[in-house]
Order: C-alpha cells, then structure tokens, then sequence
C-alpha cells in the first residue's frame, strides 16, 4: 500500500531532499524550508500551539492522492508526494486519534480538525501518520513542485 501526502509547490524541493519532517516544523522556526513569519499572526500561533500540545506533532500522510489541498492557512494547487510506508512506523489515524480522546481538550481539538476536513472534502478515515520524520528515500514526487 502507497501513501500520499500534499503539500504546497514550494516545499517539495526540501522535501526531496530532506525527507517529510513532523508537522509545525515550519512554525517551530527549525532549520531548513521555513514559512514567512508575517503568516503567524498571534491568533494563529496559539491555535498551533494548542495542536501541538493537544494533537500531538506527526507526519501526516492519505491513502488518497488528493488534488486539493484543504490546510487552511494556505489554498493553491497541492503538490503530491508518495510515500513507501515499508520498513516505516505508520499508524491509521483513526487509531491514534482514539487513544488521544481520552483527554477532553484533545477530544474537542480532534472534533474540530475532523469537521474542518469533511467540510472541505476530506476524509479522516483515510488519514495516517508517522511519529517519526520520514526519510527523502522512501519518497517519489508526483507532481507539482514549485
């Protein structure tokens, strides 16, 4: 089984290169690719905050090509990367996201992401993630790099 994941053109590059990092990773200023800081309003940046810390950070990967992206701090034509899971911890999402709701602000967080991706075509169920980066070698790109 292949997953895919989507991402905006411009990070494809790195991606490549570096492999898929765990989520945030842009708002967390680490090294490499980095989003602009004018797009972290103070609103925003508590929101990821309370996802970090409700959510938890992950890789996040479908088992569906999308051709949309739905993220919601950025809408453009999504580029789509696929991944070879073998020899990779990747958990179904579903799975994961059980065991988070055991905590009530994880459980309204979840509620919330899962609302958000349906309103926009998505489907949870079809979600997996990673605990750990993904290296750049079990990567293909399949389009859309900016």
């Amino acid at each position: 089984m292949n997953l895919y994941h989507i991402t905006h053109p411009g990070y494809v590059s790195a991606i490549m290169v570096e492999g898929l990092r765990l989520s945030h990773c842009n708002y967390l200023n680490e090294t490499g690719f980095t989003a602009p800081a004018s797009m972290y309003t103070p609103l925003l940046s508590r929101e990821l905050d309370r996802d970090i810390k409700y959510i938890g950070r992950y890789v996040w990967m479908s088992a569906v090509p999308q051709v949309r992206c739905t993220s919601w701090h950025w809408d453009c034509e999504a580029a789509v990367i696929k991944v070879n899971p073998e020899g990779l911890e990747v958990y179904h999402w579903p799975d994961v996201a059980r065991g988070l709701r055991k905590r009530n602000r994880s459980r309204l967080r979840i509620k919330t992401l899962h609302k958000s991706a349906r309103k926009l075509g998505d489907k949870p169920e079809n979600w997996y993630v990673s605990l750990q980066p993904i290296p750049a070698s079990h990567l293909e790109n399949l389009g859309g790099e900016g």
